[in-house]
C-alpha cells in the first residue's frame, strides 16, 4: 500500500510539472488547429547534403538539446562547450567550422589588401 503511493506520487510530481502541463496545452493546439506554424525541418542545411548526413545532424541536435533548425554556429557552439570524448560527426562539424573561420579571415585579409 505505501509504495504504491510513494511511486504515485512521484509519478505525479515528476509528470504533472508546469512544463510538462503547458507542453501537454501546446500539443492539444497544435493538433486541433491548421494554423499551428509547421517546423522547418532541416531549414539551414544544404539542399543536396545526402539524408543520412541530415538524420545524424539531426540526431546531434536532438543530444544537444537544440532546435532541428538550429544554425551551423550554434550547433558548433554547443560543441565547443560540450565535455567528454567527441563523436566522429562532432568532430567533422568542429573541424569545419574551425575550415571556415580560417577561410573567411584569409577572404577578410585579401579583401582589406585590394583595398
Amino acid at each position: 500500500g505505501m509504495e504504491v503511493a510513494k511511486r504515485a506520487q512521484s509519478k505525479v510530481l515528476s509528470e504533472h510539472t508546469y512544463k510538462h502541463r503547458m507542453q501537454s496545452l501546446l500539443d492539444i493546439v497544435k493538433k486541433h488547429t491548421d494554423f499551428w506554424p509547421k517546423e522547418k525541418k532541416y531549414s539551414n542545411l544544404p539542399e543536396d547534403l545526402p539524408e543520412e548526413i541530415k538524420d545524424k545532424i539531426e540526431l546531434l541536435t536532438k543530444d544537444l538539446k537544440l532546435p532541428i533548425n538550429s544554425s551551423f554556429e550554434d550547433i558548433t557552439l554547443r560543441l565547443k562547450q560540450k565535455k567528454g570524448v567527441l563523436s566522429p560527426v562532432e568532430t567533422s562539424l568542429l573541424f569545419l567550422a574551425e575550415w571556415k573561420d580560417v577561410y573567411k579571415n584569409r577572404e577578410e585579409r585579401r579583401k582589406a589588401s585590394i583595398s
